[in-house]
């Protein structure tokens, strides 16, 4: 039997010295079986398309997926197959936003396959505005259309625009304000030869003093005479006015007017607008009319006096017809010279 020759290895003498720095070698079958050993790991199925076997496509009852490994492993699947007519509908997310609970896109699309809500055509022109998808609009029509019809909103504001356009209108403002114009007179005297209690308004006690109150006043436009308004037009060489015409200019002054009333009721019922409009610790008081005279004058003021059984107009309308019809509403009047 014939044996190999031993191979024996010898070592080449070195000179002494420093050992030499010994580098580690790679060698390219071990990388080799390093990458192979991991790839005899476990790996995970390759799938291939869906495809229906030939048993199964002349029924068309149920379809295979084929599943091969890398391993050389198939593995097959079989399912029924989804009947096209029978499909579920997509499920509407209407309450999610885009973006929640998937891709927004989708969320999109999902929306777009919504089927939008109908309404009858009675619930446009003014019925019931709840949706009827899934129902059957000819039943629930049928009772709206039974009722009556209500009557459209605009038609009425439509009616009151044009009425305030007419002269009917016109006349009926123009009678109101000669109205408010004469339920007042403004005295800078006292008009009384006897002296007779007269009823004024106390309104905004102070929290210091609970006994004092002042006196309700409006600033009121009280014209000047003619001599003021002749010195006027001299000192600005303003031509003379011939007789007949309107004078050239014409000199008021803004003072307050303490606003007095002849009878108590009367009082009472003003003072009840006054608390309305939101004014606080409103109370009537009775003073003499010679010594209210004598104290209006002192302080240069006027005096609005209602007579006892004079119409008693709202606040705003008195307002108004002191300051000489000067408002920023533009729907009252701007001035009186119509009047």
């Amino acid at each position: 039997m014939l044996q190999s020759p031993a191979t024996t290895m010898h070592r080449a003498p070195t000179a002494p010295g420093p050992a030499p720095c010994r580098r580690p070698v790679l060698r390219r079958s071990a990388l080799h079986g390093s990458r192979r050993a991991r790839a005899c790991g476990p790996r995970r199925p390759r799938m291939s398309p869906a495809r229906a076997s030939p048993q199964q496509s002349s029924s068309c009852e149920c379809c295979e997926r084929i599943l091969r490994y890398t391993d050389g492993t198939v593995r097959t699947i079989r399912y029924p197959c989804p009947d096209k007519d029978s499909s579920p509908e997509p499920r509407a997310r209407a309450s999610l936003p885009p973006g929640v609970g998937g891709d927004g896109a989708s969320a999109a699309q999902t929306m777009r396959r919504m089927p939008r809500p109908s309404w009858p055509a009675g619930d446009v022109a003014g019925g019931s505005a709840t949706p009827t998808a899934g129902r059957d609009t000819t039943a629930a029509s049928a009772p709206a259309s039974a009722a009556p019809e209500a009557k459209p909103a605009w038609n009425a504001a439509a009616e009151f625009l044009s009425y305030v356009g007419t002269d009917e209108y016109k006349e009926a403002r123009r009678a109101e304000w000669r109205k408010v114009r004469a339920s007042y007179e403004v005295c800078n005297g006292c008009p009384f030869v006897m002296t007779k209690p007269l009823y004024v308004l106390s309104v905004g006690r102070s929290a210091q003093d609970a006994d004092y109150g002042r006196g309700y006043t409006i600033r009121t436009e009280v014209a000047d005479t003619n001599e003021q308004a002749d010195e006027m037009a001299r000192v600005l060489q303003l031509k003379n006015q011939k007789e007949g015409e309107a004078p050239i200019l014409r000199v008021r002054r803004m003072l307050d007017g303490l606003v007095v009333f002849e009878g108590e009721d009367d009082a009472q019922q003003f003072a009840e607008y006054l608390e309305d409009d939101g004014h606080l610790d409103v109370a009537v008081a009775s003073v003499d009319a010679h010594e209210l005279f004598r104290m209006t004058n002192d302080v240069k003021a006027v005096v609005v006096l209602f007579r006892e059984g004079n119409y008693i107009p709202s606040i705003s309308q008195l307002t108004v017809a002191l300051n000489g019809g000067r408002t920023n509403n533009p729907l009252e009047t701007s001035s009186f010279d119509d009047i």
